[in-house]
């Protein structure tokens, strides 16, 4: 995995059952100022990904990957807690997946296809 997609967790360990709420960052379409374009999940968007993350995810293991469609933007969640601490989920640089820790364990979270839909819905 490349050294900029290592899932970065928060000093407070969140795992999902405390996450409220959170953003999806889309970071290869980048608006005019160069910024990742930021959008904020609802309180049923954060439950219905939350859920498919927890019934979808798996002890990473490494494991080859084709390249990404070309122009298809990289997505990235920061899902929070009450407290504001985050869990980020980052892409895992192979399509269609995304990594996280949970408890010091790297886990590989691969959603279904009606939270891939979501996703980029919310993504634009």
């Amino acid at each position: 995995m490349h050294p900029s997609l290592d899932p970065q967790g928060s000093v407070m360990p969140v795992v999902p059952d405390d996450v409220v709420g959170g953003v999806v960052c889309r970071w290869q379409d980048q608006d005019q100022q160069g910024r990742p374009v930021v959008r904020t999940l609802t309180a049923s968007q954060t439950a219905t990904l939350v859920a498919d993350l927890k019934a979808r995810s798996e002890p990473f293991q490494a494991m080859p990957c084709p390249a990404p469609p070309a122009g298809r933007p990289t997505l990235s969640l920061a899902l929070t807690n009450a407290w504001g601490d985050v869990l980020a989920v980052s892409w895992s640089g192979c399509p269609g997946s995304y990594v996280y820790l949970r408890d010091g364990e790297q886990l590989r979270w691969t959603p279904s296809d009606a939270a891939t839909t979501l996703l980029e819905r919310i993504a634009g």
